[in-house]
């Protein structure tokens, strides 16, 4: 993948979470529109690869959706949820679906 469509999918995934949170499966998508014609196990290593950056970055944190859809933060160390992405990820049985890994939003000093 080059630079230029890293650097595109990050953009993509900080200006969706700009107006309301996303999940994995957003970020899936993301990826197969900014690289066309990458396959399964290619869309979720790119995928996941950005989602981890921008959490290292702590540009974005991970959490959960409760009723009535509010996003709550994960109480865990950026390492520790990073974990519990992979794991997650990489139990998938295919393309992702709304809420199968974790949903993100921006963290409050990069809105």
């Amino acid at each position: 993948m080059s630079q230029e469509a890293k650097r595109t999918i990050e953009e993509w995934i900080l200006d969706v979470a700009s107006y309301d949170y996303l999940d994995f499966w957003i970020i899936w998508v993301i990826v197969t529109q900014v690289i066309p014609g990458r396959v399964g196990a290619e869309i979720r290593s790119i995928a996941l690869d950005s989602i981890v950056g921008l959490l290292e970055q702590e540009r974005l944190r991970a959490g959960e959706l409760v009723p009535p859809g509010e996003f709550v933060a994960w109480p865990i160390p950026t390492a520790e949820a990073i974990r519990r992405i992979r794991v997650r990820v990489s139990s998938l049985q295919g393309p992702p679906q709304p809420g199968d890994v974790a949903y993100f939003e921006l963290r409050d000093h990069v809105k």
